[in-house]
């Protein structure tokens, strides 16, 4: 499994709760693999776009049995590019998985204070009524 977050810290958190884990051993080096059970793991700080080009330039990793993208689709400026890198390192049958968030554009301002806002960090709007 290979994971790739354009976050380093996450890098960081999820290589050091992996080395956490009593099946695992540590890696030669931070790019390469752990050991975990009767598989590995590997953590790239790697911007979603330059998949594509990162792993087709290293032959033995060009191709997965799946890509999973996780409430990450909404922030890649070029959607596009994402589903054709996905297309190119998917092995025949692999399958693509999203899981993500997308805003309705009917929402009150409730719902937006109540669900959108807090998710981009805004403040909530407050409603006065005049007296």
């Amino acid at each position: 499994m290979t994971g790739v977050t354009i976050s380093g810290r996450q890098v960081e958190l999820a290589r050091k709760l992996t080395l956490d884990l009593p099946s695992t051993s540590a890696p030669e080096s931070e790019d390469s693999s752990v050991k975990l059970g009767d598989g590995a793991v590997k953590f790239l700080e790697l911007d979603a776009e330059k998949m594509g080009d990162y792993f087709t330039a290293a032959p033995n990793e060009a191709t997965f049995d799946c890509v999973w993208i996780s409430e990450a689709m909404s922030h890649l400026p070029n959607k596009e590019l994402f589903f054709r890198n996905a297309a190119l390192l998917l092995k025949p049958g692999g399958k693509l998985v999203i899981a993500d968030w997308f805003k309705a554009e009917d929402l009150s301002e409730q719902q937006m204070d109540d669900d959108i806002h807090p998710i981009e960090g805004k403040p909530a709007v407050a409603s006065f009524k005049a007296y």
